[in-house]
């Protein structure tokens, strides 16, 4: 099982990577462009990927270590405080994250439903750039939950970093 949960969580770094890149490839394709007299439009296409990106990269960003972390207090309250202050925060934020899958889960069905489109010249279905929104909220809740269990079970969360010095 864990090797399942890690593999998910890379991966959805190597897809908010690829969206990463993707911003990158349609600018060079917009100024290569322009230099040939053409109009390329790509900053709704953009935009959808900086969307993606930004949300399935959360979850992979939380297993690494790299959101930040106010340690101020939690260094303060003594390795106890600092397990039920963690656990407390995984609780919290998966129950949040949770209820935002569902929220955003909805808009997409909505979107479907109603064969929402794009504004823009590119006419692209709004739940296809929601749905990343959606897959994004959805691995990182679990990663959420997988730290609360890990913190019960005596563990280290994943996004605690190695070198924390907790007073005892």
């Amino acid at each position: 099982m864990r090797a399942a949960l890690n593999r998910m969580y890379d991966w959805s770094g190597y897809l908010a990577a690829f969206f990463l890149a993707m911003i990158g490839i349609g600018t060079v394709v917009q100024v290569v462009a322009r230099e040939f007299g053409k109009a390329v439009e790509m900053t709704e296409l953009a935009g959808f990927c900086m969307a993606a990106s930004t949300f399935l990269g959360l979850a992979h960003a939380l297993r690494h270590g790299t959101h930040i972390r106010v340690d101020l207090f939690a260094h303060r309250i003594g390795r106890r405080g600092q397990r039920l202050l963690e656990f407390w925060a995984a609780l919290v934020g998966a129950a949040t994250i949770g209820g935002m899958t569902v929220a955003f889960g909805g808009f997409a069905w909505q979107s479907w439903q109603y064969h929402d489109i794009s504004p823009g010249l590119l006419a692209i279905p709004f739940w296809i750039p929601q749905s990343a929104v959606v897959l994004g909220f959805a691995i990182l809740t679990i990663a959420l939950i997988d730290d609360a269990i890990r913190i019960a079970q005596g563990g280290k969360p994943a996004f605690a970093s190695s070198t924390d010095a907790t007073p005892e």
